[in-house]
């Protein structure tokens, strides 16, 4: 995927319009989504960007300069303000129309014309969560920043069980604020577009005198995923939520969320994964790579009509 470019200059602009208290305000960096943003196909796409600022978010201002680029077929961006304007770009114009509200939940109209909502909202009051049910609601994908509780969250558990919705390719929790000072905060680049990340490994054999064992669940306790996972465990295995940053849908199932008890006391929770037999994982690729080839032939057949 081509990587887009961006000024440092710009790193400092405020980019994404927040509302709710101004301890709530935390704006997204562009070069955390120019990292993030290069990982997806967003040709013929028609962009929203429902909590945005266009004067001043580092969204709208990388989808309006990277538009021909990208293949866009509309951007769209309105924000919370006393007088809330929602902006269209078409590639070579924008224009601007009056909203009776800048909140986004009040915006479900504006929502039905795009095709992926792209934005960073306020964190308080599970908005992220409130945001995502919305686009669900109207069929529309996501890809924003979000706190990582979502992950504990049963419905969005759920829907993460499902491959409904993942987390994205690339860390964030570094961001601006209205003071000028950066701050950081634990979130997450959440999606509902199904990602495509390499297989996992760290290189470790199964012994079972490293491991222990749940007591209330037929699996073993993986401290820290990126170095204790083993690469030749079929069973169950208990990783923490943050193993979404790495997890590959074709290699491992995830099975249900846990309290983990470990002779006789209680952890933080952890998600109960499985890798799924070898069989199945070269099946699964090699579907995954037909449906891409075929996907390119089709396009490729109707671009020559």
């Amino acid at each position: 995927m081509k990587k887009y470019p961006y000024t440092t200059i710009d790193e400092d602009k405020i980019g994404g319009f927040n509302y709710g208290n101004r301890g709530d305000q935390f704006y997204t960096q562009e070069k955390n989504i120019v990292n993030e943003l290069s990982n997806y196909d967003l040709k013929g796409k028609i962009i929203y960007c429902n909590c945005d600022r266009p004067t001043v978010s580092n969204f709208y201002k990388f989808f309006k300069n990277n538009f021909n680029d990208l293949g866009l077929k509309g951007l769209y961006a309105s924000y919370y303000d006393d007088n809330p304007l929602l902006a269209y770009f078409n590639g070579s114009q924008e224009t601007y129309k009056r909203l009776s509200s800048g909140r986004f939940q009040d915006n479900g109209e504006v929502m039905k014309l795009c095709d992926i909502v792209i934005t960073n909202p306020p964190f308080s009051d599970s908005m992220a969560t409130e945001l995502i049910r919305m686009a669900k609601k109207y069929g529309k994908h996501v890809i924003i920043v979000g706190p990582n509780t979502i992950a504990s969250q049963k419905e969005m558990f759920d829907m993460i069980k499902n491959n409904q919705l993942n987390m994205g390719y690339t860390t964030i929790n570094r961001f601006n604020t209205p003071s000028g000072e950066k701050k950081t905060a634990p979130t997450s680049w959440w999606t509902t577009i199904e990602t495509n990340k390499p297989f996992f490994k760290t290189g470790v054999k199964y012994n079972p005198s490293n491991y222990q064992k749940l007591d209330n669940f037929d699996a073993i306790d993986i401290v820290r995923f990126d170095k204790d996972l083993p690469d030749d465990y079929y069973g169950y295995m208990a990783v923490s939520p943050r193993f979404l940053r790495v997890l590959n849908r074709n290699q491992f199932d995830i099975i249900t969320k846990i309290r983990p008890v470990i002779n006789g006391k209680t952890g933080f929770e952890k998600y109960i994964i499985k890798r799924k037999p070898q069989q199945q994982v070269n099946n699964n690729v090699i579907e995954n790579i037909t449906n891409r080839v075929c996907d390119m032939l089709i396009e490729k057949l109707l671009n020559s009509l």
